[in-house]
């Protein structure tokens, strides 16, 4: 993340829900008198400009609200226009949001609505303890028990690929994270940085191969055939599964994140192998997530439906979910299995 511009402080007070139950904020630079009040809803991109505008004082409806309002605690808030490295995308804008004199900090989208920032600064940034954050990060022998791979496409990200220490498989580029946080919302995690590996003073080979062996650790990889994963979905009461489902496997995260970087972990390859016979087969991206896998006697013959599919389910992911634009074969050369592509 690149900070872009001088830092905002900004104070928010209370809450009323005058307006059809829709909660407002009073919002204001430290040093104004009249706070502006914002609906909840307004996105915080529009929020910040409001603070450069002159407000009037409340009228006498709303009065008594709105001072209890304002008696509360207000939140200070620090905000900088950054922008933020994505998988495909190059950067995009976005806000740094931190306590003022703090050096932790939420990265929101500039068009999140005001409410739901300020509960993320509620979740993340209240009752912090820096140090031990800071320390987190720094203690290798620690950080080691987070590290994992997020794969991606390596010609779709050059400059992402410039600034973190990544391994290059075929088109693929494996790229080292911390994870700093894994709950029911997913993986939260951090991209492993030049400047780490200076405090870690480990090689980015050393870190990569690290965090490649303790993916699964991180991702619970999981291998199921496409019927048995369809069959629990739709229950017990559901019409059939045909026996052609049962022959792809998907291979993916227990997490549901960035299941892609499971076939790189350590002995999945091998695994997949046995249950396709032994012999080489093909995996189709699905998207960062997950992957089909398909016999090669079935693949070579489906080769032109093979990249339609690809295409069609890349028109409906988000930019950053696309991992490829074709296939991979994987087959076995001295005893050891391979990508490449297809």
């Amino acid at each position: 993340m690149e900070n872009t511009n001088e830092r905002i402080i900004l104070e928010v007070r209370g809450e009323t829900s005058n307006n059809g139950g829709v909660p407002h904020f009073a919002v204001c630079k430290p040093e104004a008198n009249i706070p502006a009040w914002v609906a909840g809803d307004m996105p915080f991109k529009g929020v910040l400009e409001l603070l450069n505008l002159e407000f009037e004082i409340f009228d006498d409806d709303d009065k008594e609200e709105k001072s209890s309002a304002l008696a509360q605690e207000a939140i200070q808030l620090e905000v900088c226009e950054a922008e933020k490295e994505v998988v495909n995308g190059g950067t995009i804008p976005i806000f740094a949001v931190s306590k003022p004199d703090s050096n932790v900090a939420i990265c929101i989208p500039t068009e999140m609505p005001l409410e739901v920032v300020l509960e993320l600064v509620k979740d993340n940034l209240e009752n912090i303890d820096e140090k031990k954050i800071k320390s987190a990060l720094s203690d290798y022998e620690e950080v080691q028990k987070n590290l994992f791979v997020k794969t991606v496409n390596s010609d779709m990200n050059e400059e992402l690929l410039k600034n973190h220490p990544h391994k290059k498989v075929d088109d693929l580029a494996l790229i080292a994270c911390v994870c700093v946080k894994n709950d029911e919302e997913g993986i939260h995690s951090t991209y492993v940085t030049q400047e780490l590996l200076k405090d870690w003073k480990k090689t980015p080979e050393e870190v990569i191969e690290a965090a490649i062996d303790n993916t699964p650790n991180v991702l619970s990889p999981s291998i199921m055939r496409l019927g048995d994963m369809l069959s629990a979905i739709l229950g017990p009461g559901a019409e059939a599964v045909s026996e052609e489902a049962f022959i792809p496997l998907i291979v993916t995260a227990g997490t549901g994140c960035y299941g892609a970087s499971c076939i790189f972990a350590p002995g999945i390859l091998e695994d997949i192998a046995k249950r396709m016979g032994g012999s080489s087969f093909y995996l189709i991206p699905s998207s960062v997530h997950d992957w089909f896998v398909l016999p090669s006697c079935i693949a070579k013959t489906s080769k032109t439906n093979i990249v339609d599919t690809i295409s069609s389910v890349n028109k409906r992911l988000e930019p950053d979910e696309i991992l490829s634009t074709h296939a991979y074969k994987a087959r076995q050369e001295n005893g050891e299995w391979k990508l490449i592509s297809a």
